[in-house]
């Protein structure tokens, strides 16, 4: 579910979602072996995902749910599974997780 906010148009309720056009689905990109433009902001930002998988402890390991738009921005999807009862699934930290930058 992309961001929305609700809103007013024309006197009713409304909602207004943002939707990011053109993009890819990384599993399409790892599969097609197709590199970033630029590692170092790549890297941070899968490393940043990471970090946020661990700390929501999201159980589904879907490597299709994150998309890539065209300036090769990181969009992470699918959250159903987070914040799920840890004690029936127990949810391994740190699988993916290999650095944190400091300023995180």
């Amino acid at each position: 579910m992309p961001p929305t906010v609700e809103v007013r148009y024309n006197g009713d309720m409304a909602s207004l979602a943002l939707w990011v056009l053109n993009t890819r689905m990384l599993k399409e990109l790892n599969e097609e072996n197709v590199r970033a433009p630029d590692p170092v902001k790549w890297n941070y930002q899968l490393h940043r995902a990471h970090a946020f998988e661990d700390l929501v402890a999201n159980l589904d390991e879907n490597e299709g749910s994150p998309i890539v738009d065209p300036q090769w921005n990181l969009i992470v999807l699918d959250h159903s599974l987070a914040f799920t009862n840890t004690l029936a699934q127990p949810y391994a930290i740190g699988k993916k997780l290999n650095q944190i930058d400091r300023s995180f």
